[in-house]
């Protein structure tokens, strides 16, 4: 069991990391133009600001945002879970388990409050990443 939830936890953080980096100026200019006429996500906006520094600064935290919203909120999941399980599965007429049980909920209704600030603090740096690519793409390419 411990082994496919490490399994489980590695797909994740690998299927959510950046795909392709593209380094040399030209092709950046061209890729990153062409990458702002539609939406973009946190990892595609990594890839794309590599060689603008200020706009891949705020890339990587609206990257780092989104993936601490996701650890938190299947955390915040597994502890709901285990809320349930532990409240249908023991009796809760003693104090012991029901205190457990209040602050398993209590925990759980924390890292939701902090998967919505990582949420807010993700889509806000990708914002300004996309701003700041703009801006850089504007001054630097021909």
């Amino acid at each position: 069991m411990r082994g496919a939830a490490i399994c489980s936890c590695l797909l994740l953080v690998a299927a959510c990391g950046p795909r392709l980096v593209v380094r040399d100026r030209p092709s950046a200019c061209r890729v990153a133009r062409s990458m702002l006429r539609e939406p973009l996500s946190a990892a595609d906006l990594v890839e794309v600001s590599a060689p603008f520094p200020r706009a891949n600064r705020y890339a990587r935290r609206a990257y780092h945002a989104r993936l601490a919203g996701i650890v938190v909120t299947a955390f915040g999941a597994a502890g709901l879970v285990g809320g349930f399980v532990t409240g249908f599965a023991t009796d809760t007429t003693e104090r012991a388990p029901r205190i457990a049980l209040y602050s398993v909920v209590g925990v759980t209704i924390g890292l939701g409050a902090s998967a919505l600030l990582a949420g807010t603090l993700s889509l806000r740096a990708r914002i300004n990443a996309v701003r700041a690519l703009d801006e850089e793409t504007r001054a630097e390419c021909p």
